[in-house]
């Protein structure tokens, strides 16, 4: 897998991320800002909202579903640091540090390596 580095540094939004188990079901939420890919859901367990990949949700018998685990933490990366990443989607990156934190970073803070060099 290429690496990829940070053009500009990211601090994570949430402190407190939602984390949810595969098989979990959650409620849409109506929103007015715009996410593409993404749906504003809320954990009846737990009451929180959070953003959700569409692709990690399926309609259930009893409403959305999400079909893998998923957990909605972010990752702050300094600008120049380099990151591995693990998945892309609408925009978003999962990616692994070098120091093995792992989290969602927008993919426009992320460049690709052109000089080829190998993780840091």
């Amino acid at each position: 897998m290429a690496w990829r580095v940070a053009v500009a540094a990211y601090a994570r939004c949430y402190a407190d991320p939602v984390i949810l188990p595969a098989g979990a079901p959650v409620v849409r939420v109506p929103r007015d800002d715009d996410e593409p890919g993404w749906v504003w859901c809320r954990d009846p367990a737990s009451g929180r909202a959070v953003w959700v990949p569409e692709v990690f949700l399926s309609t259930g018998p009893d409403g959305l579903v999400l079909t893998r685990f998923y957990d909605a933490i972010e990752l702050s990366v300094a600008a120049g640091e380099r990151v591995e990443p693990l998945c892309e989607l609408a925009g978003w990156v999962w990616c692994r540090a070098a120091d093995g934190r792992k989290g969602w970073v927008p993919a426009q803070t992320l460049a690709d390596l052109v000089d080829g060099a190998a993780g840091p």
